[in-house]
């Protein structure tokens, strides 16, 4: 009965889910290289075929590399609740940036070199310290004049 014991406990792997993992995920990575290449989509289209690519890519590698398919139903749970995590994780990383004004399109993430070019730059007085940094109220913004000993703005 121990025999019988120890020949359930060790699993004999076969090659040939390792070498159909080989060949689909070099496939698909022929694909997105093929559709990032010459399919022109558009936004945000061409992302999405990508990322649902990448989606695939990683299943195959935790469900056959990693045996999770042929795995306890823990370790199907603990594999399925890390990866729910990262999905939540990134739901509201993608709904806080798309509600935030200006973020929406590439241009969003640009920096506005105008507003920096139109600042007015203040020369305050006092060993080089600018615009009252925790200098105290006032100090150096203001040509000299209050010097931060209390109010006067």
């Amino acid at each position: 009965m121990s025999d019988n014991h120890h020949d359930d406990e060790h699993h004999e792997h076969s090659l040939k889910p390792h070498i159909f993992n080989l060949l689909a995920l070099f496939g698909l990575t022929t694909l997105t290289w093929f559709s990032a290449a010459y399919l022109k989509f558009g936004e945000p289209w061409d992302n999405l075929i990508a990322l649902g690519i990448a989606i695939t890519k990683a299943s195959l590698v935790i469900l056959i590399f990693m045996h999770v398919k042929e795995a306890t139903r823990l370790v199907k749970v603990c594999a399925f609740g890390g990866f729910f995590w990262i999905f939540l994780f990134f739901a509201y990383l993608v709904g806080d940036v798309l509600t935030r004004p200006g973020t929406t399109t590439y241009e969003g993430w640009q920096p506005d070199v105008r507003k920096a070019v139109e600042a007015p730059i203040h020369h305050g007085h006092g060993g080089g310290h600018e615009g009252g940094h925790g200098h105290g109220e006032g100090h150096g913004a203001g040509h000299g004049e209050d010097h931060g000993h209390g109010g006067g703005h």
